[in-house]
């Protein structure tokens, strides 16, 4: 038994280690990857039909988005937020398709998969929906004199709920990460 020990010692201590994916920020005890700011870039890139720029100022850019949403998702758990119907993220995808004729080269150009996008249309449309309910009232929906003001409006409460919300929680970056 110690022989055994003593031999899978060894042979442990002549492995390399080899780092699998980097933590670029932590929200408490929450991890955002280097793969996942990455991703986000990635189809954010495609939605918007733009070059992928894997720069350390898009990285930061994305992980603050990812930040952000981790910090709605955490409100959307809290209230027990429903997820969208599998018939509308449907429709999304559908969407996706119309605007990119070639849709799986472009997928495979922007390094995602068609799961990939699915699942950031899914959250997408989840946050959206929870933000509106979540910071506009029936009140401001019938007061404002148009849809421009009602997003003003709606980003500005969420802007402000962000803010405080930052300072609440534990954030640490890991700058060298993002380069």
């Amino acid at each position: 038994m110690r022989r055994l020990l003593m031999i899978g010692m060894l042979l442990g201590a002549h492995t390399t280690a080899e780092i699998v994916d980097r933590v670029v920020v932590a929200l408490d005890l929450y991890a955002i990857t280097l793969s996942k700011v990455n991703e986000e870039i990635r189809v954010t890139a495609f939605q918007e039909q733009h070059p992928v720029d894997l720069s350390p100022a898009s990285r930061r850019e994305a992980a603050n988005r990812l930040v952000e949403q981790e910090l709605v998702r955490r409100q959307m758990r809290a209230s027990q937020y429903p997820a969208p119907s599998k018939e509308t993220v449907d429709e999304l995808m559908e969407g996706e398709r119309k605007a990119n004729p070639d849709f799986q080269a472009a997928l495979d150009r922007y390094g995602i998969t068609e799961s990939v996008l699915r699942e950031h249309l899914e959250k997408e449309l989840m946050l959206l929906e929870f933000v509106r309910q979540r910071f506009l009232s029936e009140r401001d929906t019938l007061e404002a004199p148009d849809k421009a003001a009602l997003d003003a409006k709606l980003e500005q409460s969420l802007t402000d709920w962000l803010e405080q919300t930052k300072k609440q929680t534990r954030i640490r970056w890991v700058e060298e990460a993002l380069q």
